[in-house]
């Protein structure tokens, strides 16, 4: 027994009084939830672990009949945990609505919910990290992976964040697959200028971050005893006319899969996302989210139509095969 419940002496678990309480008097616990502006599961959890937001308290214990003289007088009875308050309420959803409904409301607080609603899509930011490397680990020959860039270097390229991404992007480099990496074209960064959009990278610093990490991808490979692995040639930069896909702090990206039961396509958005904290500093790390179907669809005739006017337009002989290797491995199409 620890120390805490041996301080409590006998004192009843609030959980366990509060679920008898709404057994007798036939309250449900998604009825409770409702009531209180909450979420089933959440209120479910409160009861298990027998611990609670102190918000929640009192409306709880008037749905189950049970006094409430303060916070104080219930740990003086009951022996039970607070949960640390939530910036903006727990039950700002509810409140909010009261507000509306009163004529009240204000857009901060809309915003506030926004926030709340924020946090529980967090984790698609965690989850983005662990799965953007298996994606590298699963290419292979025929397989090819595209990068919009606009006012962001692929979080690839950082030695912070994309130092554990090497191994995988070697492996899938020397099993024959290929990244391009598709920049606005010198027309797109002038008209974009002339809208005010100013923070779009220069093809100039894109070539120099690009040199530099595949110098980083040649030391790895070199270290871990790898062959060597044209990184020049599987690793390409390709303009484009489509200001649309440069959204500032946004990223869009393509993979092209190949394999015995043909081509399969998929996309994600990586999308900045308010600081639910209460302030408007962007995340450092962003969440990633699939695109649906026609979407990538549309993604993948900017792919196609890019790369068939590179190859139309190239001079240089070794320039062109390699944007034609491009076009072969995402369609099957040789120009």
């Amino acid at each position: 027994m620890s120390d805490k419940n041996q301080k409590k002496g006998a004192a009843k678990d609030l959980s366990t009084s509060l679920s008898l309480a709404f057994r007798e008097k036939g309250v449900h616990l998604k009825e409770a939830a409702g009531k209180i502006g909450v979420s089933y599961t959440a209120i479910k959890q409160d009861l298990s672990r027998n611990r609670f937001h102190p918000d929640d308290l009192e409306p709880l214990l008037s749905l189950a009949g049970m006094p409430f003289q303060g916070i104080a007088a219930l740990h003086a009875i009951y022996h039970f945990e607070e949960k640390k308050r939530l910036h903006g309420g727990r039950r700002i959803g509810r409140s909010l609505s009261e507000k509306i409904a009163q004529g009240a409301g204000t857009l901060d607080d809309v915003f506030v919910e926004l926030d709340e609603r924020t946090k529980n899509a967090l984790h698609y930011i965690e989850s983005g990290r662990e799965v953007i490397p298996k994606f590298f680990a699963t290419m292979g020959e025929g397989c090819l992976l595209i990068v919009f860039i606009a006012d962001q270097i692929p979080s690839h390229w950082t030695t912070r964040t994309g130092a554990s991404w090497i191994p995988p992007i070697l492996e899938a480099i020397n099993a024959g697959a290929k990244i391009a990496y598709f920049h606005p074209s010198p027309k797109i960064v002038e008209s974009l200028v002339d809208l005010g959009v100013r923070s779009i990278l220069p093809e100039k610093d894109i070539r120099e971050e690009l040199a530099s990490f595949k110098q980083r991808l040649a030391r790895a490979a070199q270290l871990a005893r790898l062959p060597n692995s044209d990184l020049d040639g599987q690793l390409l930069l390709v303009p484009h006319d489509f200001p649309f896909m440069c959204l500032p702090n946004h990223r869009i990206v393509c993979y092209i899969f190949r394999g015995n039961s043909g081509s399969r396509v998929f996309a994600t958005g990586t999308y900045p996302i308010r600081n639910p904290l209460g302030n408007d500093r962007l995340s450092e790390d962003n969440a990633v989210m699939p695109l649906n179907n026609e979407f990538t669809e549309f993604v993948e005739k900017i792919v196609e139509r890019t790369l068939q006017k590179q190859v139309a337009s190239i001079s240089d002989p070794v320039e062109k095969s390699r944007m034609a290797s491009l076009l072969d491995a995402c369609y099957g199409l040789q120009l």
